[in-house]
């Protein structure tokens, strides 16, 4: 697949599937594990929605998703829609 057709993805009533989520905006532990990894900073990561709760969050390089964390039951992010 190509990163247009990634991104283009929804679900239910039409929500994206796959965005970029501010590091700001997720659990404390977030930016705390980046700092640790020497990339506090960045401001954004990307969210790769598997299935249901399963997540994939990373950073884009380019055209490539350096994958940064597996998000088995959405808790990175968490959502008042889960």
């Amino acid at each position: 697949m190509r990163w247009a057709d990634i991104k283009r993805q929804t679900y239910g009533s039409g929500k994206s599937s796959h965005h970029f989520v501010k590091v700001a905006d997720m659990i404390r532990g977030v930016s705390q594990r980046l700092e640790a990894m020497k990339l506090d900073d960045t401001e954004r990561l990307f969210s790769l929605r598997l299935d249901g709760k399963k997540r994939i969050y990373g950073i884009m390089q380019g055209n490539v998703l350096r994958v940064i964390w597996y998000d088995p039951t959405h808790r990175l992010y968490p959502t008042y829609a889960q």
